[in-house]
């Protein structure tokens, strides 16, 4: 099979077998099909411990020397990885990440109100709490969307909700 059959019967069929999560490949057919998210480490290292930007040097310089195809999640995250790397372009395809919003409506519900929120809105961040994931922006671009409903409404139509682990 040539690297674009490969890829096309990957898209098209999923990747069940001889997959690594934890590491974000899969093998299928004749090579390995890397998720790299973002190579926020190579252009802010500061925001890192050294042991681990040690490891997440090492594991995508592997991960991306290893790969026939890189799927990453946005334009943006492309363009780095094309630059820290040297790649060619066309060996990475963004897969935007995406909400099932076929969840019955009951289950969302029940969510809602295992965390005392109301069914409205929401602007959803969740993940780890730390500088390099902006979170400060995101409350700024609420403040901002906040002076812009100025002699609307009161109460906005969306509200902020921040979900971390505690550690």
């Amino acid at each position: 099979k040539t690297k674009s059959n490969i890829l096309r019967e990957v898209l098209e069929k999923g990747i069940k077998e001889n997959s690594s999560p934890t590491r974000g490949e899969a093998r299928w057919g004749g090579g390995t099909f890397t998720t790299l998210h973002d190579v926020g480490f190579e252009d802010y290292p500061e925001l890192y411990d050294k042991l681990s930007l040690w490891y997440h040097k090492l594991a995508a310089r592997m991960a991306v020397r290893a790969a026939v195809h890189i799927f990453t999640v946005s334009e943006f995250s492309k363009g780095r990885i094309v630059e820290n790397y040297n790649l060619d372009p066309k060996n990475i395809t963004v897969t935007h990440l995406a909400v099932n919003n076929l969840v019955p409506i009951g289950i969302q519900l029940s969510s809602l109100e295992k965390y005392g929120l109301r069914q409205k809105s929401y602007l959803l961040y969740i993940g780890r709490l730390e500088p390099k994931k902006n979170i400060l922006n995101i409350v700024k671009g609420f403040e901002m969307y906040m002076r812009s409903l100025r002699g609307r409404p009161k109460q906005s139509p969306v509200n902020v909700e921040i979900a971390s682990e505690s550690t």
